[in-house]
């Protein structure tokens, strides 16, 4: 392969790889348009064509690792997302600044559905989402949950989100939403026999669901 070719390989996958990353976010008024549409799918009463294990989600085909008998892990969303604690060295162009309300006073970036705090050496650290932060459009591959209690609440990666205005906003896990999934990194533990996770201060319980196992907000076991 000549260098002129190799050159146009190059911007080829260069393109591809933005258009991917610019058609990954679904604003409120798409949501809200696909919502009154009636692609309403799932099995949990919300999403945009029915995900694998319901709930709605948009999960476009990605496939579903079970590294747990009773959890169900994924990309759920881009190829890109990274788990809290994972270090990149730098951030894509479209990445926002979303909070500086943290116990670090460093501003809070968003990218993708991942949250990243800079760090002291110039690279990128997930961390949890802030509380009240807010954010354009939801990732690809986030889970209309339905309402709950009279609010319609959005999920994604463990992060639950509400609309305000134009905008969504992190909010806490509603007690009763069901999920399809929780996160890898949701820590395990069975209570008279029951299957519960936590993660990031949230109780989920396992259970079954028109045959899929699906996941419940609860409050802590025992």
């Amino acid at each position: 392969m000549n260098r002129r070719s190799i050159i146009s390989s190059v911007v080829a996958t260069a393109l591809a790889f933005s258009a991917l990353q610019l058609g990954s976010l679904v604003s409120p008024d798409d949501a809200a348009a696909q919502m009154r549409g009636g692609r309403r799918g799932g099995r949990h009463g919300g999403g945009h064509g029915g995900g694998h294990h319901g709930g709605g989600g948009r999960h476009h085909g990605h496939p579903h690792p079970h590294p747990h008998p009773h959890m169900h892990v994924g990309f759920h969303g881009p190829m890109l997302w990274h788990p809290i604690g994972f270090l990149v060295t730098t951030l894509a162009v479209t990445a926002i600044i979303v909070s500086a309300s943290n116990d670090s006073h460093q501003d809070i970036y968003y990218s993708e559905g991942v949250y990243y705090e800079k760090q002291s050496d110039g690279s990128y650290k997930a961390v949890p989402a802030p509380p009240d932060a807010q954010i354009p459009a939801l990732p690809e591959g986030y889970t209309n949950v339905g309402e709950v209690d009279g609010t319609q609440y959005f999920y994604y990666q463990g992060d639950f989100y509400v609309v305000s205005g134009d905008k969504y906003v992190v909010a806490k896990a509603p007690e009763g939403a069901v999920v399809p999934y929780v996160p890898e990194a949701a820590q395990p533990s069975t209570v008279d026999g029951k299957q519960y996770y936590m993660y990031e201060g949230a109780w989920y319980k396992a259970k079954s669901q028109d045959g899929d196992t699906v996941y419940q907000v609860t409050g802590p076991p025992g």
